[in-house]
């Protein structure tokens, strides 16, 4: 069970991750395509904190210019952490929600990957 939430939590970040990596090359001219990007990720659950520095130092070694900060908040702070980040203008990039009740709040700011191709090996 704790492979299987490994694998798809590494797959969920990944796509996210990919795709706000691929979002932001598309609007870039070709002097930002040079640049550094920073993407913040924010993680509620510390107890798979270890995980994803692993997957961030990986991303970041195939991808150079891409460098991604990882603020986890958790044991029972993370949605007050989160709706802090949002409240200061400094919403992070790739939110990890805490349940379904965060889905409602922050709809306005998520994207739907479900018509994604690799979506579909999740499940």
């Amino acid at each position: 069970m704790k492979k299987r939430f490994f694998k798809i939590a590494k797959l969920t970040f990944m796509l996210s991750l990919s795709l706000i990596v691929l979002t932001c090359c598309s609007f870039s001219s070709q002097k930002e395509k040079n640049s550094k990007i920073t993407l913040n990720f924010f993680n509620q659950k510390p107890e798979i904190t270890a995980q994803y520095q692993k997957l961030a130092r990986m991303y970041h070694a195939k991808h150079p210019n891409v460098n991604i900060q990882i603020t986890t908040s958790g044991q029972g702070g993370g949605a007050a952490a989160l709706q802090a980040k949002f409240a200061s203008g400094e919403a992070p990039d790739i939110i990890m929600l805490g349940g379904l009740p965060e889905i409602d709040r922050y709809k306005d700011h998520l994207i739907n990957l479900k018509d994604l191709k690799a979506s579909k090996n999740i499940g």
